[in-house]
């Protein structure tokens, strides 16, 4: 049986022009790579809206539902 590859998606607002940079550094830096170790996902994108540049995406993939929950509900 095939499964189905499930999806956890952050969205930031950074409304500050001057934040921006900031935040994107510690996202790369920082968020990132401790959301990585500790939610395990398979992979990690991460972007900002072009229709809205104030919002920054963080989207992480599992090999499916049952894994993301586990990850969700596990102590990290």
């Amino acid at each position: 049986m095939k499964s189905n590859k499930a999806y956890f998606m952050v969205r930031a607002e950074v409304v500050s022009e001057t934040d921006r940079v900031p935040f994107d550094h510690w996202d790369a830096t920082h968020h990132l790579p401790l959301a990585m170790a500790k939610l395990r996902a398979e992979k990690c994108w991460r972007f900002w809206s072009r229709s809205d540049p104030s919002v920054h995406i963080a989207q992480y993939q599992f090999n499916d539902m049952a894994t993301l929950q586990s990850r969700l509900d596990g102590p990290d």
